[in-house]
């Protein structure tokens, strides 16, 4: 059984997804204060504050889920409850930031340090196929400006360069110096020089970098330096030591995806914004609406869970479609301000899984929309780190 719970606060109630084959097709509910009873199936959820209610849902006869919607209780809302002279309650709402400002203020822009001490040698390894791709004794260890720094690097120069350059010299571009560590929320760049060269192979048309001997995507070259994706690769401080990823955050494609979706979506100037999930490689691309930037969710997998007690996590909301190819989008409506998010085929795979298996078996109510005369499905990406 999987129990899904939207924390909508400023409703003042709790949107409730129930999935369970075994349902029958006239289901008891029970709340009160954490606690749910579907069935005489017991759920705790921790923190949370449901009015005491009972309810009786139907499940529909090709559905292997239920929704319903329950109050909650003053401990659970953003405001305040008072009783009227009628004995009405009124919900008096006092927290205004959106959703938007609300992860702003949560997720820090600042990436997380890799795991590196300077001066320390360590080997990266492809996570594939555990290849050793590089030697790196760190001189320096900085962070990128931004996730979208590399769309104006173009335009950077060494400043000491800078006045020769007016004058017509050709001003020498920025890269990482051999020993450089610069790091991001989701990549990192490294000088070729740190890399074996037979280790990678580029792909001149695209800059696609890669695996030598498994030919997994690493990331792209910029000049004379690669940009890697965290999840493709390992480190080891030394030979036969214990492998790790170099981000505290990231340790799968799915992590990668998860906090590059986070960091657009800071940077995004709109409340419920737009995005393209691409991948160059295979010409697929996925249209993305971010419905709600941090949502209070609960989520109870009674196969995951070790006892029925769920505590709350932070989650994007989000409705996505598929478009079967990059140039077949032709048709569809164009909207201002929707960003595009590249990304290498192993991570919109992934990205593309968790896009569909998040809402299985949810009523079809609940797990489709429509935008444009598109049909959209609905889909939760967890918040990483928090």
């Amino acid at each position: 059984m999987l129990v899904h719970v939207d924390k909508l606060s400023r409703l003042n109630i709790a949107s409730v997804v129930v999935v369970d084959k075994r349902l029958p097709l006239t289901n008891e509910i029970q709340v009160e204060g954490s606690t749910m009873i579907i069935n005489d199936q017991q759920v705790v959820f921790k923190g949370m504050d449901f009015q005491t209610n009972r309810l009786t849902i139907q499940r529909g006869l090709e559905e292997n889920g239920i929704w319903f919607r329950t109050p909650l209780g003053v401990k659970s809302s953003d405001g305040l409850q008072v009783q009227t002279g009628a004995g009405e309650s009124l919900h008096l709402i006092q927290n205004k930031n959106t959703s938007l400002e609300m992860l702003k203020n949560s997720f820090s822009s600042s990436p997380p340090k890799p795991k590196l001490d300077i001066g320390k040698e360590v080997f990266l390894s492809c996570q594939s196929c555990e290849t050793l791709l590089a030697r790196l004794v760190p001189v320096r260890v900085l962070p990128l400006p931004s996730s979208d720094w590399n769309q104006l690097a173009s335009n950077w120069f060494c400043c000491s360069t800078r006045a020769l350059a007016a004058k017509g010299a050709t001003a020498k571009k920025l890269d990482a110096r051999k020993g450089d560590f610069i790091y991001g929320l989701t990549n990192f760049l490294m000088s070729k020089d740190n890399f074996l060269p037979a280790a990678f192979q580029i792909h001149e048309e695209s800059s696609r970098v890669e695996c030598s001997k498994c030919s997994a995507e690493l990331g792209k070259c910029m000049n004379d330096s690669l940009l890697i994706w965290y999840y493709a690769v390992i480190v080891q401080s030394e030979a036969g030591a214990k492998s790790e990823y170099l981000s505290p955050l990231i340790s799968s494609a799915e992590d990668n995806f998860c906090v590059l979706l986070e960091s657009k979506i800071m940077e995004s100037n709109s409340r419920m914004s737009r995005l393209i999930l691409k991948c160059d490689e295979t010409q697929m691309s996925t249209q993305v609406w971010i419905l709600d930037a941090e949502l209070p969710c609960y989520r109870y997998n009674q196969e995951v869970h070790t006892c029925n007690i769920t505590s709350e996590t932070k989650m994007i909301k989000l409705a996505f479609f598929h478009n079967p190819k990059i140039n077949s989008g032709a048709n569809l409506p164009v909207r201002q301000n929707e960003m595009e998010l590249e990304m290498s085929e192993v991570m919109y795979s992934a990205a593309s899984k968790m896009l569909n298996n998040s809402c299985d078996g949810f009523p079809i109510t609940c797990r489709n929309i429509k935008d444009f005369n598109i049909d959209m499905s609905m889909a939760y990406i967890p918040l990483i780190g928090r």
